[in-house]
């Protein structure tokens, strides 16, 4: 862990009476949700992927276009690569 961020837990914790694990926790949660959001979205299938509103960060967002340019760069350098390899 981040000294910095090591320190503003400890802050909290001591602000708040609670241990530093159980903040620690509380400050990771809205990431572990996202992390599971996030997976929750079906590889190459741009709608099952949910827009994410984080407090203070703001929104992660997958527009379907974005999504589309990205499976086609992919696959071009893959057929690039593929060339390579013949």
């Amino acid at each position: 862990m981040d000294f910095k961020l090591k320190e503003i837990v400890t802050k909290i914790a001591r602000e708040n009476g609670l241990p530093f694990d159980v903040v620690k926790k509380i400050l990771d949660a809205q990431f572990l949700c996202t992390r599971d959001i996030m997976r929750e979205g079906v590889h190459d299938e741009p709608e099952t992927f949910k827009n994410i509103n984080l407090l203070k960060f703001g929104k992660i967002y997958a527009k379907k276009g974005v999504i589309e340019k990205m499976r086609k760069v992919k696959q071009d350098k893959k057929d690039r690569d593929g060339d390579k390899n013949i």
